[in-house]
């Protein structure tokens, strides 16, 4: 892996496919237990809300390629592969898929995703820096070429 800030390409969703997940995938809901929560969350329809900075969310996977489906507000999160720091996802507003980027090494390993920015910068944030953020909304995450 090497540390890079991902997230600033477009993303592959659009509002037609925004339920969809790409042919040869699986979809896994922000709400299946696959996935462990740590601070803050509130369940939102089917997805996961959260705004509180340190929230994070982690999977164990063997896929060989990953998004988050998400509403990332603005936001930014770390990423972390086995206990190790991997990039910084920066994101925008709107649903949008997010790749985590891939493992040299093959087999298990356990993501984790977890929230950077304080919550609501407000109107200071957008006036002065141009980067008021919002609550994330997590829907779920895709996985390609593995469970």
């Amino acid at each position: 892996f090497s540390l890079r800030v991902m997230g600033t390409v477009p993303s592959r969703v659009s509002a037609a496919s925004a339920r969809l997940a790409p042919a040869g995938t699986a979809f896994v809901s922000a709400r299946d237990s696959l996935l462990r929560f740590s601070g803050r969350i509130a369940d939102v329809e089917n997805a996961v809300a959260f705004d509180w900075p340190g929230t994070s969310f982690s999977f164990a996977t063997d896929a060989e390629r990953i998004w988050l489906r998400m509403d990332g507000g603005k936001n930014y999160f770390t990423v972390r592969a086995d206990g190790q720091e991997v990039a910084v996802l920066q994101t925008h507003y709107g649903l949008r898929d997010y790749e985590i980027p891939r493992s040299s090494a093959s087999g298990a390993r356990l993501l984790e995703v977890q929230k950077r920015t304080e919550p609501v910068l407000g109107n200071l944030g957008e006036t002065v820096l141009g980067r008021q953020t919002r609550a994330v909304l997590l829907e779920g995450i895709i996985l390609q070429g593995g469970s």
